[in-house]
């Protein structure tokens, strides 16, 4: 919960108050992710007051869009963005730039040996998947990491019947906790993915 109240707080002091001056942050981010249409004004223009700033001026900021076109990600790095993130954000590739800009490395649980076969959790093996249409378009997402979309699907799951709302309950508790590897190998089992 504290660092949820910590994006806030940098969430409010940085993306909407950038224009007033003096700017004064009660803590120091490490990174700053920002997306290029706000409110007050754009994330380019941010970057570029951010820049302005002895306590940010060498702070890696991320532009955000939904726009993939290299005209935008030029200007991004003009504005003084480091890296351009399109979305809807694909969790690895943000992840990617974490670990790169914050030097991070990742910590992954050990492997249990009843998971060496890509099986799921013991307690999703009496799970009813889906019609194989829907296993295709939710191993395709899950390799995408689009969090979202699955989120969406197990929804739409839910409402096809009774029998599949375990399958889409225990979905939808992974989406949630961003358990991209547990969705895909999920996903890959019951589609018959060796």
């Amino acid at each position: 919960m504290k660092s949820f109240i910590t994006l806030i707080k940098l969430t409010i002091s940085i993306a909407f108050l950038v224009p007033l001056t003096p700017l004064k942050l009660d803590v120091q981010p490490d990174l700053i992710l920002t997306d290029v249409v706000m409110p007050v004004m754009t994330g380019l223009e941010a970057a570029q007051k951010i820049r302005q700033l002895p306590a940010l001026q060498d702070v890696p900021i991320i532009a955000v869009s939904t726009s993939v076109l290299s005209e935008d990600r030029q200007q991004s790095k003009l504005a003084g963005c480091d890296d351009f993130l399109v979305k809807l954000v694909n969790a690895e590739r943000l992840f990617e730039m974490l670990e790169t800009y914050l030097a991070l490395e990742w910590i992954y649980e050990a492997p249990r040996a009843a998971r060496t076969e890509k099986r799921p959790d013991s307690d999703t093996l009496d799970l009813i998947p889906p019609p194989a249409d829907k296993l295709a378009t939710l191993l395709d997402l899950s390799r995408q990491g689009n969090m979202q979309t699955i989120h969406q699907q197990a929804t739409q799951i839910a409402q096809m019947g009774a029998k599949y709302r375990p399958f889409a309950n225990t979905l939808e508790q992974l989406t949630t906790g961003y358990e991209v590897k547990k969705i895909h190998t999920l996903i890959e089992h019951y589609a018959g993915v060796a």
